[in-house]
């Protein structure tokens, strides 16, 4: 006789219930244990297999204050029942040692892991060097401690202009080998959500020695300021 199926929602319950994975992952140099995404997604796999089950995560770069972050969503899918997580995690500029793609690549695997626990309550380890403040979609960075016993030279920064808000509306910038004004980028990339704007953008303004970076960095606080002032003279006028 075949075996009936549990109501949707008691399938989730089930599959939650069942989602303990252990810290079994030890940091010699921290002295703690943790887990990574494969052991999460290890465990999980069978269950959703045994439930007919799936879990779709997808990222995506998101800016916050011009700050990238990678956005992660787990969304769980069975016949009858779904139900989504999400989870935020700021791409650390700190990580010398990583070049962009390691760095948006850390950042991406630390949401997905934040995702998947929110989803399915697991314990996200106050020790675990992947775990952020465990605040599902409000932002927060990795937790991670730079060492404090060198203290070098502080390095002497580039001196940049202020642009004042007409040269900011008039500013061309370089995009796709082309002239353009940089209010086409910023749109493609902050309204239109195109992935290769939203790169460029996070490029430039994470480069701190060019002037293109710091035009970049005062623009989205301009546009974000004529944008509450036409949206309260909208009110107004009403």
């Amino acid at each position: 006789m075949a075996e009936m199926k549990q109501p949707a929602d008691r399938t989730f319950i089930s599959i939650q219930q069942a989602m303990s994975v252990p810290l079994d992952k030890n940091n010699d140099f921290g002295g703690f244990n943790y887990r990574t995404l494969d052991d999460i997604l290890l465990r999980l796999k069978p269950l959703l297999n045994k439930h007919q089950a799936y879990v779709k995560l997808d990222t995506v770069v998101v800016f916050h204050d011009a700050l990238p972050y990678q956005q992660a969503t787990a969304k769980y899918h069975d016949d009858n029942f779904e139900i989504a997580a999400v989870y935020e995690v700021r791409e650390d500029e700190a990580k010398k040692k990583m070049d962009a793609p390691q760095v948006s690549g850390s950042a991406a695997s630390y949401a997905k892991k934040g995702a998947l626990a929110n989803l399915f309550l697991i314990d996200d380890g106050s020790s675990d060097p992947d775990s952020t403040s465990g605040k599902p979609v409000k932002p927060t960075q990795p937790r991670t401690k730079q060492a404090s016993n060198a203290k070098p030279l502080p390095k002497k920064k580039p001196k940049f202009k202020k642009y004042e808000p007409a040269e900011m509306l008039k500013a061309q910038v370089t995009y796709g080998g082309k002239k353009t004004n940089i209010w086409n980028v910023y749109t493609s990339a902050f309204k239109e959500k195109d992935p290769k704007a939203q790169a460029w953008w996070k490029k430039n303004h994470n480069d701190s020695t060019s002037e293109l970076g710091n035009l970049i960095r005062q623009y989205v606080p301009f546009i974000q300021e004529q944008e509450r002032k036409k949206a309260k003279e909208m009110q107004k006028s009403k």
